[in-house]
């Protein structure tokens, strides 16, 4: 699924394109989920959508194209294609719900939430960054606590990541895995430490993942 937040005003929410839900983030906090088949929209192929949610946030252009056979709804943004990158990238991490770092700056009340930084990452068809980040609370027992418990480890082998020390970084993955299995972008982080250790380390690294493929 892939979600991306709009501006709304007049109590009036516009969805672009054929998603099968829609995330709420209420005053308060609280996130509701709200299917877009109640509310007169498309209805999505998969039943089982709770591990393909990205979400990002940005200004966009909505409207209606096509012609007096077949119009819809759609968005012309490149927040649109960035969004249905993070939605691929859970995937990627094995993971239920990734956020871009414009997001969590956006948050007016971040301490509500678990959030995890993951990776600094150009993705297919973009020259620039973007930061990647998990939220931790949606995930099940007990891996969400046990991911909560690790988050210093977690930063402390990134840090020690992106300086190139892949070492001192794959000494704090293996004690995150050694506590918690289920926790797999600490699994992929091994990965990518022992491809490095097996080979060399990339020219100019700064810790930053280039994606070749959506």
């Amino acid at each position: 699924m892939t979600l991306t937040i709009f501006n709304y005003a007049d109590r009036t929410i516009s969805i672009s394109g054929q998603h099968e839900a829609t995330l709420v983030v209420r005053k308060g906090g609280k996130i509701q989920r709200i299917y877009t088949i109640d509310l007169g929209f498309a209805i999505g192929l998969d039943e089982n959508i709770s591990e393909f949610i990205g979400i990002h946030v940005g200004d966009t252009m909505v409207g209606i194209i096509g012609d007096a056979n077949r119009m819809q709804a759609d968005a012309l943004s490149d927040h649109v294609n960035l969004t249905a990158r993070l939605e691929s990238l859970t995937k990627y991490y094995g993971v239920s719900l990734l956020v871009s770092g414009d997001v969590v700056q956006r948050l007016t009340q971040p301490e509500k939430y678990h959030i995890r930084f993951l990776d600094r990452a150009i993705v297919k068809g973009r020259q620039e960054a973007i930061t990647v980040c998990e939220v931790l609370d949606v995930d099940a027992e007990p891996v969400r606590s046990l991911k909560i418990q690790t988050v210093p480890i977690f930063e402390e082998g990134l840090e020690q990541y992106c300086l190139g020390n892949f070492a001192n970084a794959k000494i704090c993955f293996e004690q995150i895995v050694a506590l918690n299995p289920g926790d797999k972008p600490s699994q992929l982080y091994l990965e990518r430490i022992q491809a490095f250790l097996e080979n060399s380390i990339p020219a100019n690294w700064n810790g930053v993942w280039k994606f070749t493929q959506k």
